[in-house]
C-alpha cells in the first residue's frame, strides 16, 4: 500500500513542477534551459520541472490536494523545520527539476540543479525510499521502452542525456550520480546489445554486450 502511495505522489509532484516551470515563475528555469540550448520539446519530453523559490509552495499545494504532513515528510518531499519542528519546508525549492522514471513509466524520484545563486549543493537527489533505490535503475530508460537498440550510451548526468537527445542522439542514459552497478547492467541489457560508456566527455569503455560485462566483473 505505500509503495503504491509514493507512486501516486511522486506522480503528483512532478506534475507540480511541470506546470511551474511553463509559468510566470518558472522563467529562471525556462531561460536556463534555453542558455544550454533545450528547447520547450524536449523539455517536455523528459517531463522537466522547477521547484520553486519559495519554502513551502509544494508542501501547500499537496496538502490542499489532499496529502497529510507526515505523509509528505516520509515520502521525503518536506523537511521539518531544524530551529521550529512544527514548520514544514519543501526539500526542494529553486532547482530545475529532473524526475527519474522508470522502464513502465512509473515516477520513482527527482534530482534537482540549483540554477540561482542561492546556497546549496549543485544537486540534490530524492533518497533511497520503498520504491527507488539509484542502483537499480537509470535516467531516461523509461525513452527506450518498446525500442530494439543495437547500443545504449551511458553517460554521468541528466543534463549530458538531455543534451545528447537534444542533438538527435536518443539512445542516450545515465547512471544517475553512482558507479555502474550489475543491477544497472542487466537493465540495460533488456534494451540494447551493447553499451557505450562516455564518462566527463571521454569515451571509456565499449562492452560488446551488458550480458558480457556481466561475466567479466
Amino acid at each position: 500500500r505505500m509503495s503504491r502511495g509514493l507512486g501516486d505522489v511522486y506522480k503528483r509532484q512532478a506534475m507540480f513542477y511541470h506546470q511551474v516551470l511553463l509559468s510566470d515563475a518558472g522563467l529562471p528555469a525556462r531561460q536556463y534551459l534555453l542558455n544550454r540550448g533545450i528547447d520547450g520539446s524536449t523539455a517536455v519530453r523528459f517531463g522537466l520541472g522547477y521547484s520553486p523559490n519559495d519554502w513551502d509552495e509544494l508542501f501547500k499545494h499537496m496538502t490542499s490536494a489532499g496529502y497529510t504532513r507526515d505523509e509528505l515528510i516520509s515520502a521525503g518531499l518536506c523537511v521539518k523545520g531544524r530551529k521550529d519542528e512544527t514548520k514544514t519546508f519543501d526539500f526542494f525549492h529553486d532547482r530545475l527539476m529532473f524526475p527519474v522514471i522508470s522502464a513502465s513509466g512509473r515516477v520513482l524520484a527527482f534530482g534537482g540543479r540549483i540554477i540561482g545563486k542561492g546556497e546549496g549543493a549543485k544537486y540534490m537527489n530524492t533518497g533511497d525510499t520503498l520504491i527507488y533505490n539509484k542502483r537499480h535503475n537509470i535516467y531516461a530508460i523509461n525513452l527506450m521502452k518498446g525500442r530494439k537498440l543495437d547500443e545504449l550510451i551511458m553517460v554521468e548526468g541528466y543534463m549530458d542525456v538531455i543534451s545528447l537527445h537534444q542533438a538527435g542522439i536518443d539512445n542516450a542514459v545515465a547512471s544517475l550520480g553512482t558507479a555502474l552497478t550489475s543491477q544497472q547492467v542487466r537493465l540495460m541489457g533488456r534494451f540494447a546489445k551493447r553499451v557505450c560508456y562516455a564518462y566527463d566527455g571521454c569515451l571509456l569503455y565499449t562492452s560488446p554486450s551488458p550480458r558480457d560485462m556481466r561475466r567479466s566483473r
